[in-house]
């Protein structure tokens, strides 16, 4: 099911993901696949679903989970969620948002502090207070886990929430718009790369 296309669809889930869900960071296309590696599973079957019934739209995801029945769209969360996560080599030059190391370095670090501590006199809450001082997120919630996530992904999805373009999760989006609402582009360039730079543990 991760490598084959069926009838109505366009793409192959390892097409975009990897057929470990570990997808390489890439500026070649308009948007960067999510690492589903590891992901909880709850979250995961919960998204399939979202897609595969049009609550959740995007160009890449149209059709493609049309012609899988329920059990396979389990199959297919628990699947991911026990693959390995694996931290690929991460290059800020390809990038789409082209910045240096150094300065990669900079807003991770500046990105912690907000991940952790939020920012009480600007509205902004801690990350960690839903997702996990580690990234872990919470499975029985459907709270997704964040850690070592792409930060060009990390960007979008802010993005996307902030502007009220993602609006699927009922209860969990109202959340995340009101968390994301008084973050600014920087707040977000911060909060992604430290994400990123998140470790896996051994």
């Amino acid at each position: 099911m991760i490598t084959g296309v069926r009838e109505n669809g366009h793409y192959s889930c390892s097409e975009c993901h990897g057929v470990t869900g570990n997808p390489p960071i890439t500026d070649k296309y308009d948007k960067q696949s999510p690492i589903l590696a590891g992901q909880n599973y709850q979250y995961l079957r919960t998204q399939l679903n979202h897609f595969k019934f049009a609550r959740r739209d995007t160009k890449e995801m149209a059709n493609t989970l049309q012609d899988y029945n329920a059990e396979e769209i389990n199959q297919i969360a628990f699947y991911f969620s026990q693959q390995t996560q694996t931290i690929l080599p991460f290059d800020p030059t390809i990038d789409t948002l082209i910045h240096s190391a150094t300065e990669d370095n900079l807003w991770a670090d500046k990105g912690r502090v907000l991940y952790q501590q939020g920012d009480q006199s600007r509205g902004i809450v801690a990350c960690q207070s839903c997702h996990g001082a580690s990234g872990e997120g919470d499975s029985h919630q459907s709270i997704p886990k964040l850690l070592a996530q792409h930060a060009r992904y990390v960007r979008m999805t802010l993005a996307a929430y902030k502007t009220g373009k993602r609006t699927t999760d009922q209860t969990l989006d109202k959340v995340m718009r009101q968390s994301v609402k008084n973050l600014n582009d920087d707040d977000i360039k911060y909060l992604s790369a430290y994400i990123q730079s998140m470790v896996v543990a051994p």
